[in-house]
């Protein structure tokens, strides 16, 4: 199971990287409408996935005491996609502290590699970690709730996709579909 979800992760993130780096300069910076630009998404991108990265180096007896055990058996990626899409559908906006801010061209070549490493990063983080593991601990999802470490990891590569799906509709000029 962890080699499917690292490669995952890493197609995923590798997808929307090599994207975000075939644009032309204009592309990468021009926001399309109210939505981020590629840029901005990237930025946003690699903010949730370090989130992710560095509460996987929390000690588990401290996720324990701060987000509890589980109570119910694990959500399926198809689970996952389904409860993502309904709190989008519901208006969900990524929180303040994900928002990414201005970001220049000038950015776009660390902000590729940075998001890279930290996939990287992660994967050899998961490697670390057992079945039982990604199981038995929970951490908190602004638009899921509480979740377990597999699930946020899978979340991981499924957000990448998602906003691959968005950035390839606003460059296109049409409507996006949902995760």
């Amino acid at each position: 199971m962890h080699q499917i979800v690292q490669e995952n992760i890493r197609r995923a993130v590798d997808a929307f990287n090599r994207l975000v780096a075939g644009l032309s300069d204009a592309d990468f910076e021009r926001p399309h409408g109210s939505k981020w630009s590629a840029g901005q998404d990237l930025k946003h991108l690699t903010k949730t996935l370090r989130a992710v990265q560095l509460a996987l180096l929390l000690p588990l007896p401290l996720l324990r005491l701060l987000f509890g055990k589980p109570n119910r058996k694990g959500r399926s990626e198809a689970e996952l996609k389904e409860k993502y899409r309904k709190a989008l559908s519901k208006g969900f906006k990524a929180p303040r502290l994900y928002h990414p801010g201005k970001v220049k061209v000038e950015e776009r070549d660390a902000l590729v590699k940075k998001h890279a490493r930290i996939a990287e990063a992660l994967c050899k983080q998961m490697a670390c970690l057992s079945e039982r593991t990604l199981d038995s601990y929970l951490l908190p999802h602004p638009a899921m709730g509480k979740s377990t470490l597999r699930e946020m990891i899978i979340f991981s590569w499924l957000h990448a996709e998602h906003h691959t799906r968005l950035l390839k509709a606003k460059l296109d000029g049409r409507a996006a579909e949902e995760l």
